[in-house]
C-alpha cells in the first residue's frame, strides 16, 4: 500500500515538473514545392512563377559552381547598403549594427526580397535550356511583372505613411537583423531581462547564426524566425514560412521576455 502511494506521489511530482518546462517548438514539415518559393512552371497557386523552368530548387541552389555565401547558392547576393531599424529604447548593441553590413545569411533572402535583383537572375541555368543565362526571357512571369504582388522588404515609407516602391534598402520598419544576441541580452543599460536566454530561445526553435557558433558570436538573421522550405499551405500556422507557429505570440516570446 505504501509502495503504491509512493509511486503515485512520484508520478505526480514528475508530471508537475514536466508541466513547469516550456514546450519545445514543433518544426514544420518541409515541402518547398508547396510554398511561394516554388517558382517553377508546375506551380499554379501563385501569381509569380516561371513560364519555362521546370526545376524548383534552381531558383536558390545549384549542385555545382555555386556561391560560397550560402548552401550551394545559385544567386549573387544583394549589394545594397541598408538603413536599419532604430528606436529610443533600442540597445546600444543593436544600434551599433546600423553602421555595419548585413551578413550573408540575410543577404541570401534579400537577394530576392528587397527587389533589387530579379528572382530569375541565377548563376547557373539547367542543362536542358543550355549554358547559364542571366535571365530567362521576357515572358517569365505568369500574370505579373517584377515584385509587384505586395510591399517588398526594403521598401521605404513616404511622409503620409504610404509605401515608397522606388526604395529597396530601407529596413528601418523591419525587425533588426545581423546583430549579435548575447551583447544585447547582457546590455544592463537597456534592462537585460527584456530578452530570454540563448538556451531558452533555441529550445523554442529560434536559430542563431553562424550555425554552431559560440554563444558570443550568435547573430539574429532572417532565418532565425523563418524557414523557406516549410509547408505552410497545409499547415497554415506556419504562415509566413515560420520556424514555429506564432499562436499566442509564441515565436515572439521565444526571445522577448514580456
Amino acid at each position: 500500500m505504501y509502495k503504491i502511494a509512493f509511486k503515485s506521489i512520484l508520478v505526480t511530482l514528475v508530471l508537475l515538473a514536466l508541466g513547469a518546462i516550456p514546450a519545445l517548438a514543433v518544426k514544420g514539415t518541409p515541402n518547398v514545392a508547396n510554398t511561394v518559393h516554388n517558382l517553377s512552371v508546375w506551380q499554379t497557386d501563385w501569381m509569380i512563377a516561371s513560364n519555362n523552368e521546370e526545376e524548383i530548387c534552381i531558383f536558390c541552389h545549384t549542385p555545382h559552381g555555386g556561391s560560397l555565401t550560402g548552401p550551394l547558392w545559385n544567386r549573387a547576393n544583394s549589394a545594397q547598403v541598408y538603413t536599419h531599424y532604430t528606436s529610443s529604447t533600442l540597445s546600444t548593441q543593436v544600434a551599433a549594427s546600423r553602421g555595419t553590413n548585413i551578413y550573408d545569411e540575410s543577404r541570401l533572402c534579400l537577394s530576392c526580397h528587397d527587389g533589387s535583383i530579379s528572382m530569375y537572375t541565377v548563376m547557373n541555368a539547367n542543362n536542358v535550356t543550355g549554358p547559364p543565362l542571366p535571365f530567362w526571357g521576357t515572358g517569365e512571369m505568369r500574370g505579373a511583372t517584377g515584385l509587384t504582388q505586395g510591399p517588398r522588404i526594403g521598401m521605404g515609407r513616404n511622409a503620409d505613411g504610404t509605401v515608397n516602391d522606388t526604395v529597396n534598402n530601407d529596413l528601418s520598419d523591419d525587425h533588426p537583423i545581423s546583430f549579435k544576441y548575447l551583447p544585447v541580452l547582457t546590455d544592463a543599460a537597456k534592462d537585460s531581462n527584456r530578452l530570454q536566454t540563448i538556451a531558452y530561445a533555441e529550445g523554442q526553435g529560434v536559430r542563431f547564426f553562424p550555425l554552431g557558433a559560440a554563444d558570443a558570436d550568435k547573430r539574429v538573421e532572417c532565418s532565425s524566425c523563418h524557414d523557406p522550405h516549410v509547408d505552410y499551405t497545409t499547415a497554415a500556422a506556419y504562415t509566413p514560412f515560420l520556424i514555429t507557429p506564432n499562436a499566442g505570440s509564441a515565436l515572439c516570446l521565444a526571445c522577448h521576455n514580456k
